[in-house]
């Protein structure tokens, strides 16, 4: 926010404070001595609430950022959605068709509604979420919305419109941080009284007691779940008296969900929504605005780098805005996404570990003396790994116990000495990164933190092969491959992946075959990526338009397109043509062309011409199967010209041809992982590079 921006903000606060203390003073039907000193007092209090509560400054960020120019306005969803009946199997159908990428975990299970207008309807309301969820900036903010003016004011001296408060009711806000009852008297009247008091405002506990009575304070109560345990239900018993002394106010506090055992029943509970597509984009665009770049340049590059097809785990962690805020700061250090995300995904892990418990000193109470952030990462690896074998993202408490508590024991020593529930709340409520979705049913917080574990528990020496030989063809692990290569090790990954793809090429006569034809006809070149990439065409070249299947099993029409992607990728001079389903006359001459120039095979373009031509033009209207016919048949005289046995020219059988669609999807996935990876020495990657899409001498017909 630029300085004249914020000094006109500042403004529009101050006048309108003094104008709201000014007029409950005189709704009391008493005049206080001295208007003059309250003008004063309330100058004070809302320079100091703009000090103290206007600016978000975490994660280690050199400078705050205003809060009124960064804030992105929350939608909250009803917390009752968390029903009993619901179970594993609905919550898992739930979850595979909320989303094409199946990263967002459909917890929002009601409409969403606008927090600040649900805020201006309930009088007493309860704010939930997890941690980093918002809670404590929406609570602040909508202070400073209190102490905004009101569109209904006429005063002329409010020459700063445009920051009119959405808040509707004229109350003075009181923001208390609920921890402070660590070490203060538990006592509410006190508080709040001291907030006036330290600015001089005259006859401190007389306005206090009025304005109470009256119904003219906002009470902000942030983080009941920071409250010592010692102390919970006194501060509970005050804060549920204190409401029903005064219960003309307006009341709203806020606690991490999995700590929120319905204290208090005459408040309405609601969760904070993770952010949506157009919020994430919102606060990207204030970020960044509200820092050293005005002209928006910066946040364009990074939602678009952020919304690419390559972040789609990324975006899942910028649905939390604690999350959100630290890929900001990551962009903020090199002007892009780190393509090495298992790095980046385990930073994010510490800041829900750690970091941001830290920051907000909140009262943790040891789980166990032994039990370090390193160990606790080894457990919810095994949790992670073994729900991800069985293809569960979510799992009932009586399972995640069970591996808890042996792990613990393991670790740990004595059973005796091992609490697993013990564990699991403080999992939940301290960190969040466990959440119980409905009763007794938990997943993880973040699917992409579930993927960084379960790579993580595989990155185990051994462990890595095994992982390889079973997995490495189901396209649902492809993301904990990728997080693989971008952990330590990366050239023993890698060469596993390259090990695991060769060893198709002896369990396929067909696969063993093609290859070798693929070597004999591709002209090979100095370039190791360039050879690669017309060994790729060429491999491809056969399958493209192989007829569809209904039992096909692995996309022929999207693993060509993924290799097109890798060759244009790799060589743009490669892979030119634009495919299409059938080949016509016209367009069969224009493949023959495109592969003359690509100059991949050698072969006698003008003959192959002639032949095309002999086959004739493709009746008009012709049905798909005698598309297909004249398609085989414009192609047969260049696969006769470069040498291909007739029975790989057009593979029809799912038996012969999924070892070769496979061994494609392995090609592409050693170049994905080779990206991902944190380091690849050039003699291992050369060595790769040079002995895929190669004949292997122990085929096994």
């Amino acid at each position: 926010m630029e300085p004249e921006t914020q000094q006109k903000l500042t403004e529009a606060l101050i006048k309108a404070t003094v104008k709201i203390a000014i007029d409950i003073t005189k709704s009391f039907g008493k005049k206080f001595k001295d208007e003059i000193t309250i003008e004063n007092a309330m100058t004070e209090y809302a320079m100091s609430y703009i000090n103290r509560h206007g600016h978000v400054k975490v994660l280690g960020m050199s400078k705050p950022v205003p809060l009124y120019g960064l804030y992105t306005d929350v939608e909250i969803v009803d917390s009752s959605r968390r029903r009993n009946f619901e179970s594993i199997e609905s919550l898992e159908y739930m979850y595979r068709g909320s989303a094409s990428d199946q990263k967002v975990i459909p917890i929002d299970l009601t409409k969403r509604r606008d927090a600040i207008k649900l805020a201006n309807k309930e009088q007493f309301l309860n704010v939930l979420g997890a941690p980093g969820s918002g809670k404590t900036t929406f609570l602040r903010r909508i202070g400073l919305e209190a102490l905004l003016p009101r569109k209904s004011w006429t005063m002329p001296s409010f020459e700063v419109n445009e920051y009119l408060s959405r808040y509707e009711h004229e109350t003075l806000p009181v923001y208390i941080e609920l921890r402070r009852f660590k070490t203060e008297d538990i006592n509410l009247f006190k508080l709040i009284q001291n907030e006036f008091e330290v600015f001089g405002f005259p006859e401190t506990h007389n306005f206090i007691d009025k304005a109470l009575k009256k119904g003219r304070l906002l009470l902000l109560l942030d983080g009941l779940d920071e409250v010592p345990k010692d102390r919970l239900d006194i501060v509970i018993n005050h804060i549920r008296d204190f409401t029903d002394k005064y219960d003309k106010n307006r009341y709203i506090t806020s606690c991490r969900i999995a700590f929120y055992k319905t204290y208090f029943t005459k408040y309405t509970d609601v969760e904070i929504a993770a952010f949506s597509d157009v919020q994430i984009k919102t606060f990207a665009r204030n970020w960044f605005l509200s820092g050293d770049y005005l002209d928006g340049v910066t946040s364009e590059e990074f939602i678009l780098q952020l919304f690419g097809d390559k972040q789609l785990s990324t975006l899942e962690l910028a649905r939390t805005p604690l999350l959100l805020t630290f890929l900001c700061l990551v962009f903020d250090e090199s002007q892009k996404l780190p393509s090495n995300r298992a790095s980046l995904y385990r930073r994010a892990l510490m800041i829900l570990l750690e970091r941001w418990s830290a920051e907000k000193r909140v009262h943790n109470d040891p789980i166990y003396k032994e039990f370090h952030s390193d160990l606790e990462i080894e457990m919810l690896a095994v949790i992670s790994a073994k729900a991800y074998e069985n293809e569960k993202i979510f799992f009932n408490d009586t399972e995640i116990l069970k591996l808890i508590n042996d792990f613990l024991q393991d670790s740990l020593g004595e059973p005796k000495s091992v609490n697993g529930r013990k564990v699991l709340e403080a999992i939940e409520i301290q960190q969040g990164l466990l959440v119980q979705r409905v009763e007794g049913v938990y997943s993880f917080s973040h699917l992409t933190i579930q993927e960084y574990l379960t790579a993580y528990y595989f990155s185990a020496p051994g462990r890595v092969k095994e992982l390889s030989s079973s997995k490495l063809y189901e396209s649902r692990w492809r993301e904990i491959f990728l997080l693989l290569s971008g952990m330590p090790q990366s050239d023993t990954i890698l060469e596993t992946i390259f090990q695991t793809n060769q060893e198709l090429i002896s369990q396929s006569k067909h696969l063993s075959d093609i290859l070798n034809w693929v070597n004999d006809v591709t002209l090979q070149v100095e370039n190791e990526e360039e050879s690669f990439c017309r060994r790729l065409f060429a491999l491809c070249l056969p399958l493209r338009f192989r007829r569809p299947d209904t039992d096909s099993g692995r996309s022929i029409n999207s693993l060509t397109e993924d290799a097109d992607v890798l060759i244009k990728t790799l060589n743009n001079r490669l892979g030119t043509f634009r495919w299409n389903e059938s080949l016509y006359l016209r367009s069969a001459n224009q493949l023959l062309d495109a592969i003359s120039a690509m100059e991949i095979f050698n072969f006698n373009l003008m003959e192959v011409k002639k032949s095309v031509i002999d086959v004739g033009v493709m009746p008009k209207g012709a049905l798909y199967g005698t598309r297909f016919k004249y398609t085989v048949s414009y192609l047969s005289p260049l696969f006769k010209s470069l040498g291909l046995k007739r029975d790989l020219q057009m593979i029809t059988t799912n038996e012969a041809s999924k070892p070769i669609l496979n061994y494609i999807y392995g090609c592409i996935m050693i170049f994905q992982c080779k990206d991902a990876a944190l380091r690849v020495s050039k003699s291992s990657w050369s060595r790769i590079l040079n002995g895929m899409i190669r004949p292997n001498t122990n085929c096994k017909i």
